[in-house]
């Protein structure tokens, strides 16, 4: 009996020690998402500041009132896009993440276009 209680425990033991590879923490870095939304003027771009600029792990706030598009830089390790949305959502705004695909298809797009009208350096 002795020998069976002393071998259940030392198993319980082995299974209790860390396991390479399955307890890795994710790496802290800083992301970016982009969110579509029915942003309009300068006081939407106010209230969302406000909204965003509270939430942990948010280091910096993009508006693009043309296109109507929110980015936002944050730690990954504090806040994710699930998040963001939600605040932007319960703000009164629209928050449909912009995927990264359709953003550097744009920007190629853009770019290689000879006929895209560029804006004045100012």
């Amino acid at each position: 009996m002795k020998t069976r209680f002393t071998t259940t425990l030392a198993l319980v033991a082995l299974l209790m020690l860390p396991m390479p590879g399955y307890s890795q923490k994710p790496l802290k870095e800083k992301l970016t998402v982009t969110f579509h939304s029915n942003m309009h003027c300068e006081d939407c771009v106010q209230t969302l500041t406000k909204s965003l600029a509270f939430e942990k792990g948010v280091t910096d706030l993009n508006f693009d009132l043309e296109k109507n598009l929110i980015t936002i830089e944050y730690k990954n390790w504090k806040t994710d896009p699930g998040k963001l949305r939600k605040v932007i959502l319960d703000t009164g705004f629209k928050a449909e993440e912009v995927k990264e695909e359709v953003k550097e298809e744009e920007k190629e797009k853009n770019q290689g276009n000879p006929d895209h009208p560029k804006k004045p350096e100012e």
